[in-house]
C-alpha cells in the first residue's frame, strides 16, 4: 500500500472538543464556521454523514449530528469505499493543488495517491475496494487509480479538449457509460471502458435559443443499475432518460420553480429525489415521473442529496448552512438537524468589544461569536432576499446596510463563485443587527456601500455618480463623477469599482472601473484631488480597474488596490509608496492599527503582509480555500479576523503571524 502521513496537527482528545481549533493554519487561533455544502454521502453502515465543501470533508454522527472529524483539502465530490474503511475527495483548490485524497478514517490518515492525479468532479470505488475511479474536473479523462500500488490508468473522453475553461460542468458515471453536462443544455454520453463518444442528449437544449441564453445543466445522476440517467437544469426541470433507449424521449417531471440543480436515487433506484433553488426537494417515482412527496423548511437554495444506504432516510443540505434528515415513509423531518455550514460569509465585523464579532452571510443571516467560547447566536434579517450583493457595518457594528435581491443562485462546488439571475429590489435598507429588524431604506441598488465614521451618512454608488443618504432625515445628495452637461458621454470607465470615507469623515474616496481615484470631500460634494489616472495598458482595450481601498487609521495614507498593482498614497505630500514585487488583483486591503503593515486579501485565499517602511513583504498567511472578503483588526490591534467566499471566518494572532517575517 501507499506510504500513509499523518494530519498536520493530530486531533488529540483534547482538541476533539472544539472542533473550531481542528486542522487550524499556521497563526490562526480558531476557525468560526464550517464552509458550505459541495456534497454528501453516508458511509455504507448508515451510521456517518460525510459533507464536503471547499476547505475539506466533515465527518458527522448521523444519529447526534455531532462532529467526529474533519478531513482536510477541498472537496468536489467524494466517496466511501464499500467496505467503509476508505474516504476520497477531489477536487480544485489553490492551496490543495489538484490530487485525490484518500484517508483511512479510523486512523485519520492520508494515503497519499500519485501527484499526477487531476481534480475530480466524480469519483466511486470499484466493488472489490482495490480501485477508485474518477473523472476528472475539466471533463477530459476518465481515471483509474490502484489503490494498493498506487499505478494510474488514464482514458481520453473522446471528442473533450484537455481543458474546457467552464466552471458549470457536471459529471457522473456509471459502469459502462460517462455522462456529462454542459452550459448549451446537452448531454454527451461516452463508454467507460474505451471513451468512445455513445450520443449527445438534447433535452434541455433549446432549439434556434438566443446563445447568450445559456440552459445550464446543473446536475446529473444514474440509478444504481445504470438503466436510468437523470438530468436537472435552469429550464426548471427533471428529465428521466431510459439508458437501453437512451436516445428516445425522456420522462419531464415539473414541479420545480427554480433551477433544478441537484439530484439522488434511492439505493434500490426505484425513487429519484431533485433539489432546486426554490428551496424545496421533490421525490418522485423513478419509472412513473409521479411525484410522492414534497419537502420544504430550507431558508435557501439545495445543494445536496443523498439516501442512507436503506433507503429509509433523505438527508438534504442547503446554502442556508443546515442538514436536515427526512423519514421517506412519512415525509416527516427527523429530530438530528445539523447545522453552522454556512456557503459564503459577506461581512463581518467586531461587536462593541474584542471579544465579540457579528457577521453576515450572503443569505441574511446574522451571527453573533463568542471568541472566548466559539459559541454563537443567530439573527435573521427581515425581508424575503436570496442574495446580498453588498454590505456595510456602522462603525460601532450596530446598524447593518445592504442590498439585496431576488432570483435563482446555485454555487458552483469547488470555485467559490456561483451563477444567478438575480433581480435587485431596488432598495438600500438598514437593518439593526441586533434583532433584524429594518429600520430604514431608500430607492438605490448599490451594491457599493460605506458608512460614514459618525453612522449617520451611508455613501453608494449609482451609475456614474455617488449618492449620500441621511439615514436620520432621509435625504439624498448626489454627488456627480462626471460633467453633468457631458452625461452622455459618460462610459464603464466612469463608474465606482470602490468606496471608502476617511477616519475623520472629511473625506470621501471612490475608485472608478476605468482606473482613476477621486478625492471628495463629502460635505460640499467638491472635488479635492484625483490620482492614479490609468491608460489603457499595452494590449488591453480595458484600464486598470479599481478594486480595493483603505485608509491608514489616522487618515494620513491612503491603500490603493488594482488588477495590477498595490499602490500607497501619502494624502499630505501627495507622495506615493512603493512596494517590492507586488502585485494587484487584491480583493481588499487593510492597514495595521499602527500603520506600520498594510495586509492585503487575495482571490486565491491567501493573506499577504506588507512592510509599509520598507516596502517588502513580511508574510503571507493560507488559510482560506476561496477569495477573501473581508479584512478586520480587534479594537485592541491584537487580532485579524478575516472571511472568505470558502464560508469561514478564521481568526488570526497578529503577533504569531508577524513572528514568521524577517
Amino acid at each position: 500500500m501507499a506510504y500513509t502521513l499523518p494530519f498536520a496537527e493530530a486531533q488529540t482528545e483534547e482538541s476533539m472538543k472544539d472542533y473550531s481549533k481542528w486542522e487550524l493554519p499556521k497563526a490562526a487561533k480558531m476557525r468560526l464556521g464550517k464552509g458550505g455544502i459541495n456534497d454528501m454521502q453516508f458511509s455504507p453502515d448508515g451510521t456517518q454523514l460525510a459533507v464536503g465543501n471547499d476547505m475539506g470533508i466533515w465527518l458527522y454522527d448521523t444519529k447526534t449530528g455531532k462532529e467526529i472529524s474533519l478531513f482536510p483539502g477541498i472537496c468536489e465530490s467524494l466517496a466511501f469505499s464499500p467496505d467503509g474503511r476508505l474516504l476520497t475527495n477531489g477536487g480544485f483548490g489553490k492551496l490543495w493543488g489538484k490530487e485525490l485524497h484518500l484517508w483511512e478514517i479510523t486512523t485519520r490518515r492520508k494515503i497519499s495517491s500519485t501527484s499526477e492525479s487531476r481534480p475530480a468532479t466524480a469519483l466511486r470505488f470499484s466493488e472489490d475496494n482495490k480501485t477508485l475511479v474518477s473523472v476528472d474536473s475539466w471533463g477530459a479523462t476518465i481515471s483509474r487509480l490502484d489503490i494498493e500500488t498506487g499505478e494510474r490508468d488514464v482514458t481520453n473522453l473522446e471528442g473533450q479538449p484537455d481543458s474546457l475553461g467552464h466552471i458549470i460542468e457536471v459529471y457522473t458515471f456509471t459502469h459502462d457509460s460517462v455522462a456529462g453536462g454542459k452550459r448549451d443544455g446537452k448531454i454527451r454520453l461516452w463508454d467507460t471502458t474505451t471513451g468512445k463518444k455513445l450520443t449527445t442528449l438534447n433535452g434541455h437544449a433549446v432549439e434556434n435559443q438566443d446563445p447568450s441564453l445559456d440552459t445550464y445543466v446543473l446536475a446529473l445522476a444514474f440509478s444504481p443499475d445504470g438503466t436510468r440517467l437523470a438530468s436537472g437544469s435552469t429550464d426548471t426541470t427533471v428529465r428521466l432518460w431510459d439508458t437501453a433507449t437512451i436516445n428516445g424521449a425522456p420522462i419531464t417531471l415539473r414541479k420545480h420553480t427554480g433551477w433544478t440543480n441537484v439530484l439522488a436515487f434511492s439505493p434500490d433506484g426505484k425513487m429519484l429525489a431533485s433539489g432546486s433553488t426554490d428551496k424545496t426537494v421533490q421525490l418522485w417515482n423513478a419509472v412513473t415521473g409521479e411525484l410522492l412527496a414534497t419537502f420544504t423548511g430550507h431558508l435557501s437554495s439545495i445543494a445536496a442529496l443523498t439516501f442512507s444506504p436503506d433507503g429509509s432516510t433523505l438527508a438534504s443540505g442547503s446554502t442556508d448552512g443546515t442538514i436536515r434528515f427526512w423519514d421517506i415513509a412519512t415525509g416527516d423531518p427527523l429530530s438530528n438537524l445539523i447545522t453552522g455550514h454556512t456557503q459564503w460569509v459577506k461581512a463581518l465585523t467586531f461587536f462593541q468589544d474584542s471579544l465579540t464579532l457579528v457577521s453576515v452571510a450572503f443569505n441574511g443571516t446574522i451571527n453573533f461569536w463568542d471568541l472566548k467560547t466559539s459559541e454563537k447566536t443567530a439573527v435573521q434579517m427581515e425581508g424575503d432576499r436570496d442574495l446580498l450583493l453588498g454590505l456595510a457595518f456602522s462603525p460601532d457594528g450596530t446598524k447593518l446596510a445592504s442590498v439585496g435581491t431576488k432570483g435563482d443562485v446555485f454555487f458552483a462546488a469547488g470555485f467559490g463563485g456561483s451563477i444567478s439571475t438575480p433581480m435587485s429590489d431596488e432598495l438600500i435598507r438598514i437593518t439593526d443587527v441586533r434583532t433584524g429588524r429594518e429600520l430604514t431604506k431608500t430607492n438605490g441598488h448599490g451594491p457599493l456601500l460605506a458608512f460614514s465614521p459618525d453612522g449617520k451618512t451611508v455613501a453608494f454608488n449609482r451609475g456614474v455618480s455617488i449618492r449620500l443618504w441621511d439615514t436620520e432625515t432621509g435625504k439624498t445628495l448626489e454627488i456627480s463623477l462626471v460633467d453633468p452637461s457631458d452625461i452622455y458621454n459618460a462610459s464603464l470607465n466612469d463608474t465606482s469599482e470602490a468606496l471608502a470615507f476617511s477616519p475623520d469623515g472629511k473625506k470621501l474616496v471612490n475608485g472608478t472601473w476605468g482606473g482613476d481615484v477621486h478625492l471628495w470631500n463629502p460635505k460640499t460634494r467638491e472635488a479635492l484631488t484625483t490620482f492614479f489616472r490609468a491608460e489603457p495598458q499595452e494590449g488591453h482595450h480595458g484600464r486598470d480597474t479599481i478594486r480595493a481601498l483603505a485608509f491608514s487609521s489616522d487618515g494620513t495614507m491612503l491603500a490603493v488596490g488594482s488588477d495590477t498593482h498595490i499602490r500607497i498614497r501619502l494624502l499630505a505630500g501627495e507622495r506615493q509608496i512603493g512596494f517590492k514585487n507586488v502585485r494587484g488583483q487584491s480583493e481588499v486591503l487593510v492597514f495595521s492599527l499602527d500603520s506600520t503593515v498594510l495586509v492585503i486579501g487575495r482571490r486565491n485565499g491567501e493573506i499577504e503582509l506588507w512592510d509599509i517602511t520598507t516596502g517588502d513583504k513580511l508574510t503571507t498567511l493560507e488559510g482560506h480555500t476561496g477569495p477573501v472578503e473581508t479584512l478586520v483588526f480587534s479594537p485592541d490591534g491584537r487580532t485579524l479576523v478575516s472571511t472568505g467566499q470558502d464560508g469561514t471566518i478564521l481568526v488570526w494572532d497578529w503577533d504569531e503571524a508577524l513572528k514568521d517575517s524577517p
